[in-house]
């Protein structure tokens, strides 16, 4: 009877750790995937811009990855109340050394929780703000569209990346170049 109530309490306390665990592991991916997405905005709309070339594939892939996250950030940030309603359950089990070490994990994992609700209200407010842009991308007749990647124009916009990426990196060196040639104007003043 009492190993049997031992091995149910070395169950729960193996179950708790797996909690805090793969807490942590989901708040690192969606932190990180927020980051990613925040990214991959950015250069959508640097693309548009340089290239003029509206891809409504890729907005609609963006959009997707942006409702995924937006609804696994919603479900995440709850993770924090289970992990308290479980530790309360089972703190009569754990010795002082344990209980700090746990605390220490779960103030880590509010932390994550907290930075990950920030962070992703910084990628709402651009998301929308990208959105906003798009519609008027859409209305503007000088912007050409393409609805999707085929056979046909799948050179042609390998192509398309290709050059931007030459411009990008040739704007990376013009503004290193610019910076220098601050740096050697205010060398020379002083």
């Amino acid at each position: 009877m009492i190993k049997n109530k031992i091995d149910l309490i070395n169950q729960a306390k193996y179950k708790f750790e797996e909690l805090l665990t793969n807490s942590t592991k989901e708040l690192d991916f969606n932190l990180n995937y927020i980051k990613q997405l925040y990214d991959n905005h950015t250069d959508f709309i640097n693309f548009i811009k340089i290239m003029n070339i509206y891809e409504v594939y890729r907005w609609t892939n963006l959009k997707f990855d942006y409702n995924f996250i937006k609804i696994k950030t919603t479900k995440d940030k709850k993770i924090i109340y289970g992990i308290t309603k479980f530790l309360n359950s089972l703190t009569n089990y754990y010795n002082q050394i344990e209980i700090d070490n746990i605390n220490f994990r779960i103030k880590d994992i509010s932390y994550k929780i907290e930075l990950m609700v920030c962070t992703f209200i910084k990628l709402q407010i651009y998301h929308n703000n990208i959105t906003n842009k798009i519609r008027n991308v859409i209305k503007n007749n000088t912007i050409i569209k393409i609805n999707n990647i085929n056979d046909a124009n799948k050179n042609l916009i390998q192509k398309l990346y290709e050059n931007y990426i030459s411009i990008k990196l040739i704007n990376i060196q013009y503004k290193k170049l610019r910076n220098l040639r601050k740096q050697l104007l205010f060398t020379i003043k002083n």
